[in-house]
């Protein structure tokens, strides 16, 4: 990196989205080389022309609390900096299951309950990915996993159409009790949209508990 400095190379220099090297630095960890492309002019609030995520997006998605702690700290970055649908830095970390990360973002005041432009908070991105631990991490925080987005979807509809068996399980017989004939926007109730994502078993097993999980 030095050298490519040295020979002129710019910091400025972006992919096809508009994402420059610093958002590659920050999603892989690689602390040293984010402090060295800021020392040389790149903008740590920098966002991408295709969905608008900065460093930090990056770096919680990909749980680097390295970055993620410099950028807040070192680099004065909003903890709930949006994206252009309004996604949040947690929203990303519990999308990729880093509760480390999340409890870091939190400790730096980021709203757990935050929504996108969808409704979708990050409960939602949890269950889709089937990330049981975020998910109970954001249940003891008081974060409603039964909240219906603007399509209708709890974390169990998200958690289902993801095919997340155990997952499913915990929201319905768990201490978050979701109901699995709670239907969305559409009338589809989870089973229905593991059927449709092509999880026949998960299907029927949600159909055969759809008494609410208590």
């Amino acid at each position: 990196m030095r050298a490519a400095l040295a020979r002129g190379w710019s910091v400025q220099t972006a992919d096809r989205y508009g994402g420059p090297a610093l958002h590659w630095a920050a999603s892989s960890g690689e602390l040293r080389i984010c402090k060295l492309l800021v020392a040389h002019g790149a903008e740590p609030a920098a966002a991408d022309r295709k969905s608008g995520r900065r460093a930090l997006h990056w770096a919680a998605r990909h749980g680097q609390d390295g970055v993620v702690a410099w950028l807040l700290a070192e680099c004065a970055q909003p903890v709930d900096a949006r994206t252009k649908d309004g996604t949040t830095p947690l929203h990303l970390a519990a999308w990729g299951g880093h509760v480390r990360t999340c409890e870091l973002l939190a400790a730096h005041g980021a709203d757990a309950r935050a929504l996108n432009r969808w409704a979708c908070g990050a409960a939602h991105f949890a269950a889709l990915a089937g990330s049981a631990p975020a998910c109970e991490w954001l249940h003891a925080r008081g974060v409603p996993l039964g909240a219906a987005n603007a399509q209708g979807h709890t974390a169990l509809h998200k958690a289902a159409y993801g095919g997340h068996r155990e997952l499913c399980a915990w929201l319905q017989h768990g201490p978050p009790a979701l109901d699995a004939r709670t239907a969305d926007a559409r009338g589809q109730t989870a089973a229905a949209l593991a059927l449709k994502a092509g999880f026949a078993t998960l299907a029927r097993e949600l159909t055969l508990c759809s008494g609410g999980g208590r």
